[in-house]
Order: C-alpha cells, then sequence, then structure tokens
C-alpha cells in the first residue's frame, strides 16, 4: 500500500491497477452482508428465541440472493443492513430517542438507496399501533400521531440526513420530481390494471409480480418462505405479546408494499436483488416458523423430524449458493 501525490496520481493509479478499489467494495459489501445476517440472529432471538434468531440467520447465510450480492460491488447488501438496523431500533422499543435513532438509520439507507423509504410503512405500522387505545378506530390514532411534534421531528430527521447526503436531490429537484412522479403515476395506473411494469397493457403487471414473487421464494427456498408464513401467522396470533405482534406487523407492512410497487411500478427495470431487503425479514419469522415447527416435533420424542424440518430449510438453498459460487470463481480463473 502506497499514498498518491494528488488526484491527477490516483487516476494514473487507478488507470493502471483498479483492482484494489474492486478489492476494498467488494470486502466492504461482503463485511456489511455478514453483519446483516449477525443482526439477524439478533433479531430473531430478541422477537423469539436463540433457537428462531440460530435458524433466521442460518436461512439468510445460505439465501442464493443474498449471498450472491454479498460478493458484488453494489449498494443493495448496504441499503438491506441499514434498513435491518432500522427495523431492529424501532421494533425492540418505541421511545423517542429510540424512534429518532431509526429515522436516522433509514436516512441513511435512503441515502444509500431510495427504495429503503419504504420502510416508512413499518415506520407507520409501528407507531399507529403504539398510539392506538384497545378498541380505538386506527384512523382516530393515526390523526392523533400526526398531530404530535415527535412525529414530524423523526420525519425531518430522516430527510435531513437523506438530503444532506444526497445533494443532487436538491440541485436537481425538478428532475428528481419528474422520476417519482413518473413512477408513481405508473405504479397507481397499474394497480387499476391501465398498463404494467414497464407501461405496456396488462399482462407485464403479472409478469412483474411473478418476477418478484419468484425472486423472493428463491432468496430463501420455499421451505423457508413457508416457515416465514407460519411465523408470521403465528406472530401475529400471538395474545399478551404485543411488541412482538407489532413488529411482526411492521415487517408485513414493509414487505407487501415494497413488493406491491416492485410488480406495479412503471419503470422499466427488474432485478431480482430489488426484494433484497425483505429477506432479513422474512428470515427471522422463518426462524420463528422453523423453531415452532422442530419444538412441537421435539416434545413428541422425534429428533429424526427436527433434523429433517431444519434440512429441508437449509439444504436447498445452501446447495444452490454453492453451486452458483462454484460456477462464479471456476469462471474467474479460467478468465
Amino acid at each position: 500500500a502506497h499514498l498518491v501525490a494528488g488526484t491527477h496520481d490516483f487516476a494514473l493509479a487507478v488507470v493502471r491497477d483498479p483492482s484494489p478499489l474492486w478489492l476494498i467494495g467488494r470486502a466492504t459489501t461482503a463485511c456489511l452482508g455478514t453483519l446483516t445476517v449477525a443482526l439477524t440472529a439478533v433479531l430473531g432471538r430478541r422477537l423469539h428465541s436463540a433457537a428462531a434468531g440460530l435458524a433466521a440467520a442460518l436461512l439468510l447465510a445460505l439465501s442464493p440472493l443474498h449471498v450472491h450480492e454479498s460478493r458484488l460491488v453494489t449498494v443493495d447488501v448496504p441499503m438491506t443492513f441499514l434498513v435491518t438496523a432500522a427495523f431492529a431500533i424501532l421494533c425492540l422499543g418505541t421511545s423517542r430517542r429510540r424512534i429518532l435513532a431509526a429515522a436516522v438509520v433509514l436516512g441513511l439507507a435512503m441515502a444509500t438507496k431510495f427504495t429503503a423509504m419504504f420502510m416508512a410503512a413499518a415506520f407507520a405500522v409501528v407507531l399507529v399501533d403504539e398510539e392506538r387505545k384497545t378498541g380505538e378506530p386506527i384512523r382516530r390514532a393515526a390523526a392523533r400521531l400526526l398531530r404530535r411534534r415527535d412525529t414530524w421531528l423523526a420525519a425531518a430527521a430522516a430527510l435531513a440526513v437523506y438530503l444532506v447526503l444526497t445533494p443532487a436531490a436538491l440541485v436537481h429537484l425538478d428532475l428528481f420530481a419528474r422520476f417519482f412522479r413518473y413512477a408513481a403515476r405508473g405504479t397507481g395506473q397499474a394497480l387499476q390494471g391501465v398498463q404494467g411494469f414497464d407501461g405496456s397493457p396488462g399482462d407485464d403487471l403479472l409478469g412483474a409480480a411473478g418476477m418478484y414473487a419468484a425472486a423472493m421464494a428463491n432468496g430463501l427456498g420455499w421451505p423457508g418462505i413457508l416457515a416465514a408464513a407460519g411465523g408470521l401467522a403465528a406472530a401475529l396470533g400471538a395474545r399478551g405479546q404485543d411488541g412482538r405482534r407489532r413488529a411482526a406487523l411492521a415487517a408485513l407492512a414493509f414487505v407487501v408494499v415494497l413488493y406491491a410497487v416492485l410488480s406495479a411500478s412503471r419503470l422499466g427495470l427488474r432485478a431480482p436483488r430489488y426484494v433484497l431487503p425483505a429477506l432479513p425479514l422474512l428470515a427471522i419469522y422463518g426462524g420463528r416458523g422453523i423453531a415452532l415447527a422442530a419444538a412441537a416435533l421435539a416434545r413428541r420424542a422425534r429428533p429424526a423430524a427436527v433434523a429433517a424440518v431444519l434440512a429441508a430449510a437449509a439444504v436447498g438453498p445452501g446447495a444452490v449458493s454453492i453451486a452458483r459460487e462454484a460456477i462464479y470463481v471456476r469462471t474467474v480463473i479460467e478468465e
């Protein structure tokens, strides 16, 4: 390693050998991907149990999509880490400081990639549910929440962090405004059946919805997705556990909003990696589902069945990840 005298020498060094920059970028992405797995384990343990946390970490660590993206120099893995961190801060307590901290982290995530803004749906669910009194209409609780200064302070904090780190949004405000109007108009029309993902009529909406559903399913494997559905259902139906139920509602809100907007957006780009921020949250509830199934089988003294449940959830995605990485490594060596 050596220092360069200035920007000109730096540019020459990059032209001669850009590999150090690639290595820094890939190492950063890999570290953040690993931290996301660790954070998923902590969330699974805090929201459910140690077994659920371990299973959740295993699901995400073996996810073909997460493994693949964690070795590339892209913004999706850093954004996913920050979204998961914001979710963790928000769902493990709703004090004023926690909400403000979660908003700041959300601003960082939005500055990394703007699709993190859909985590606002989780914020809304958590704050409204916290504000709502027993039997009170949701609309009344939401209206009262909008009159609170803390709500607007958190929103301002997230927006301020985003604008400080993304000054182009202010410099080219007209361009950003046109972009969001275009995306929003296409989303609304697609949801009404007027046009699909890229402006083509009708059928393309179903194509995008199917592609993103498959991306989520392949991301954790079908056993993992089924376990996530079971874990979410169990958390939503739990009595006397308002914090866990609220976290499940928040996770579901984010996943549904992200999926709906991606499926209906008019923007003519599609990529499985766009669903990446949903995977840690799905893995948390997949871990809960696996832990519940394993506990039920263990009570019947069937350890072999417990092993079969864990194997079904882990072997498929793990095998795909290993096979894909073997192909990638072999291709790099041949080149």
